[in-house]
């Protein structure tokens, strides 16, 4: 116990420097943390072995807890929907938005918008719609009306027209976006309302 010490008072005074930090802080704060709380722990049982084996499965859980979502329809779509993007496109949405919601009495995130960057060649295939992420953006526009959502992608000013019609036959919202120059921006949002606050 007496080696634990010190393992839990650095733990305790960074957790305690958490509260006035962005959600992305807390994150890396929490992995790194986690990382750190396995490694002296594994180091206690089992050694320097133990401290490696630790400290992986301890960054690893940390980063895993740090964002517990709510239960909300939209947000057990969104977190689907990102499964789907991954095993299909090898993309994967990433929360840019979220709101803390008690459930349960525990403190939770909502997850309201949600992000995806995509090359050129991601996106864009003999100058057409890419046919993985044309079938993605249509089960993501289909699943966004069970909950209410929105399906929007930015495109940059050289877009191909062919694209273009590609994109607006999956029925979701488009927009040009002067700032991208080589790739795509799709957002995945809870309202037109959270995607305005998001897009400030």
């Amino acid at each position: 116990m007496r080696k634990l010490m010190p393992v839990i008072m650095v733990i305790a005074v960074a957790v305690g420097g958490c509260a006035n930090t962005s959600k992305g802080q807390q994150a890396a704060m929490g992995a790194a943390l986690g990382g750190l709380a396995g490694a002296g722990l594994g180091a206690v049982i089992g050694g320097k072995h133990g401290a490696l084996i630790g400290a992986a499965t301890g960054a690893a859980l940390a980063g895993i807890a740090t964002y517990s979502f709510a239960s909300d329809p939209y947000t057990q779509s969104a977190t689907q929907q990102a499964d789907a993007w991954k095993k299909q496109t090898g993309v994967e949405p990433a929360p840019v938005k979220v709101s803390e919601v008690i459930e349960s009495g525990k403190t939770k995130q909502q997850i309201d918008v949600q992000k995806m960057a995509l090359s050129n060649t991601q996106f864009v295939t003999n100058n057409r719609l890419s046919p993985l992420v044309k079938q993605q953006l249509t089960a993501a526009k289909s699943k966004s009306e069970g909950t209410g959502g929105i399906v929007h992608v930015l495109y940059p000013p050289n877009t191909p027209v062919d694209v273009l019609q590609d994109l607006r036959s999956t029925g979701v919202s488009i927009e040009r976006d002067n700032t991208l120059k080589d790739g795509y921006v799709i957002l995945l949002a809870r309202s037109q309302n959270d995607l305005d606050l998001f897009r400030g």
